[in-house]
């Protein structure tokens, strides 16, 4: 999914200065993990691994550190500062993420009825939620979002698009990995 949104959002994507952060939602109750935390660990992931942000990052971290003593790595500070932006009731149009929701079908059944509510909560604060689910699942669509369905790619598409990612061999990996005899 990650190479299938980057094609589509290609060099110039539609929602300039947006963050997308990319979620698997297989990972939900997981060691206790809630959607909520897998979004936080996403965004500090990200965060942390953009080279340019590096200075600003400290510099705000050192800002809070004098402002509130020692609030531990700069994993933790900003660990606190998404889940207190995820927390907050900040209105649609000030916010520039687009979460990307993938697996929803993967969704344990005990975890479900809590991350529904997570999701509709999330959809308050922030514009643009992309979920990705399997149309065979049997979980029930969430209420108040639109739904396409993507038609299955025939092997010659999912073939040319391994090629355009796998320096020309992806027939072999199709052969090898997808469709083995």
């Amino acid at each position: 999914l990650k190479m299938l949104v980057a094609d589509l959002l290609g060099p110039h994507p539609p929602m300039q200065n947006c963050l997308p952060i990319f979620v698997p939602m297989r990972y939900i109750g997981f060691r206790g993990k809630e959607l909520t935390d897998l979004i936080v660990d996403a965004v500090v992931k990200q965060i942390l691994s953009a080279r340019s942000l590096r200075l600003t990052i400290q510099q705000q971290i050192d800002v809070r550190r004098a402002h509130h003593g020692d609030m531990g790595s700069a994993e933790s500070v900003l660990a606190f500062e998404v889940r207190e932006f995820l927390k907050t009731d900040a209105t649609k149009g000030d916010n520039k993420i687009v979460l990307l929701l993938d697996g929803y079908n993967e969704i344990a059944d005990t975890e479900d009825p809590g991350t529904e509510q997570e999701i509709l909560r999330l959809a308050g604060r922030v514009d643009n939620i992309v979920i990705s689910t399997r149309s065979s699942g049997a979980r029930p669509s969430l209420s108040g979002f639109m739904q396409f369905e993507l038609e299955e790619l025939s092997d010659e598409q999912i073939i040319t698009y391994a090629n355009a990612h796998l320096d020309g061999k992806g027939r072999p990996f199709f052969n090898n990995e997808i469709a083995p005899d």
